[in-house]
Formats: structure tokens, sequence, C-alpha cells
């Protein structure tokens, strides 16, 4: 004990204190203590009792890493396999997502062309509707215009006749009225109308003698025979 003495000073023990890293001590014997042994962080009876402490703790602390490190592998390979699950759940989900709203999308889509070629087949309905419409107006139109048109040709045709008609019985009427001018400027109308034959031994022209209440002149050629009024 008297050896180990001057390891029981305060100074010492102080700095033993203020150290930033924790003291171990192995001081003498089993019995032996000091302050140093009552101010360190571990007290061990001996030397050699040190040393094994630290290296068994090394070794344990090595040991727990280990297991740590394994548990951290197994927890991080767990927690990858779990991700791995979720990520192809997700995967899935979003497949099964994707093919659903995509076959809404292609119904939507057939539903839009059903509708458009519906709207469309009315539209080209009603254009022809409306088209066999405008035909059936232009028709009874072009009817109702040739009809008036051969009822102007009737009439025309009706007027030309009774024109034609009329025309030909005044052309009759002249031709009658002038044959009967030529007939009554023959040689017996005209006697019967009051004049005389009369001949001049030297063919000169003398006066017809004119019955009583009777009026005309005319005169004779002894060579011709022509008579002409005077």
């Amino acid at each position: 004990m008297t050896d180990l003495y001057w390891l029981n000073d305060l100074e010492l023990a102080r700095c033993v204190c203020r150290l930033p890293v924790p003291v171990f001590t192995g001081i003498g014997h089993e019995r032996d203590n000091t302050i140093l042994d009552e101010v360190a962080h571990r007290r061990c009876d001996t030397p050699s009792k040190v040393i094994g402490w630290i290296s068994g703790t090394v070794y344990a602390n090595a040991n727990a890493a280990i297991e740590n490190l394994l548990s951290i592998l197994k927890t991080a390979g767990d927690a990858i396999v779990i991700h791995d699950r979720s990520l192809e759940l997700l995967r899935r989900e979003v497949e099964a997502s994707g093919k659903q709203l995509l076959t809404t999308a292609q119904h939507d889509l057939e539903r839009f062309i059903d509708q458009i070629r519906h709207q469309s087949q009315s539209r080209i309905l009603g254009v022809e509707h409306e088209l066999a419409r405008y035909l059936e107006a232009i028709r009874h139109a072009s009817h109702r215009q040739i009809g008036e048109l051969d009822q102007g040709i009737e009439y025309l045709r009706n007027l030309i006749a009774h024109l034609g008609v009329q025309r030909l019985g005044e052309a009759e009427q002249a031709i009658e009225f002038l044959a009967r001018e030529i007939l009554g400027l023959g040689p017996q109308a005209t006697l019967k109308r009051g004049f005389a034959l009369v001949r001049a031994r030297r063919a000169a022209p003398s006066r017809p003698q004119r019955p009583p209440g009777k009026s005309g002149i005319s005169s004779s050629n002894s060579t011709t025979g022509r008579y002409r009024p005077a």
C-alpha cells in the first residue's frame, strides 16, 4: 500500500476526471485500492483483467456490431422485399387502373363515335328530306310552268287556227268578190248593164247608145271587137 500511496493525489485524480476519454484502472492486486480507482470509469483488480475486459468489450462490441449489421441487412432485405411487393402491388394497381381507364376511354370513344355517326346520319337524312322537298317543289313548279306553257301553246294554236280560218274566210270572200268583179267585166255582163255593141265602117270608135235611165259609156273597135268603158 505504501508503494501505491503516491497515486492518491488530488491533482492526479482531478486530471483523470477531466480526461475526455474513459479511464480504466488495474492498479496492483485485488486488495489494492486508490483514489484513481474511485474516480476511474471502470476499476479492475489487475492490469490483466483490464486487458481482458477491454478485449472482451471489443469482441462483444464487434459481435454486437456484426449482429446489428446482420439485423440491419435482414431488416433492409425485409424492407426491400416489402418495398418490392409494394411496388409490384402498386404496378399491378397502376396497370389495372390504366387498363380500366383505357377501357373506359375506348368505351367513351366508341360512344362518342356512335353519337357522331348518329348525328351525321340524322343530318344526312335531314338534308336528304330537304333535298327531296326541294326537288318535289322544283318538279311541281316545273309541271306547273309546263302546264302553263302547254296552255299558252294551246291558246296560240287555237288562236292561229282561228286566225287562219278567219283569214281563209276573208281570202275566200276576197276571191269570191274578185271573181264576181271579173265575171262582171265580161261582154255579156257589160251588155246587160246597158252597153251597146256598135260597128263603124271605118273602124272609128263611136259612142254606144245608152238606154234611157242607164248610165255608162263604152267605146268599140271594129277591128278588135273589144269594148272598154269611156
